[in-house]
């Protein structure tokens, strides 16, 4: 899906050869891994020849929205308090986004306006 939002409409081609730097991943898993994103409705293909091009269907942000609904409801039994104290005590937040986060619990406790 980055590969589609961030470079446009693509063959399983086009797509292995973006992921080839930092993956090695096979045609067919490329090919098939499309083919489930297609049968789940979040890509749609038209031929252009004997290729098919692929393009994602829904935005960035939308897709983002609902896998963190999966997450929080599969994983977290939908508790953003867990989820964020699971992020918070792995220490894999920079101090930069420990502010950024203070700053959004503010700006939510304000109900939205800059301080």
């Amino acid at each position: 899906m980055r590969v589609l939002w961030e470079h446009g409409p693509s063959t399983v081609s086009r797509i292995r050869e973006v992921l080839l730097p930092e993956t090695d991943l096979a045609y067919n898993s490329i090919s098939t891994t499309i083919r489930i994103l297609e049968d789940k409705g979040l890509v749609s293909h038209v031929k252009d020849g004997r290729a098919h091009v692929y393009e994602a269907t829904m935005v960035q942000d939308e897709a983002k929205g609902q896998a963190l609904e999966f997450v929080l409801d599969r994983f977290f039994e939908d508790s953003p308090l867990d989820l964020i104290s699971r992020l918070v005590g792995k220490g894999s937040l920079s101090d930069d986004e420990r502010r950024e986060i203070k700053k959004l619990l503010n700006d939510d406790e304000d109900g939205g306006r800059d301080q």
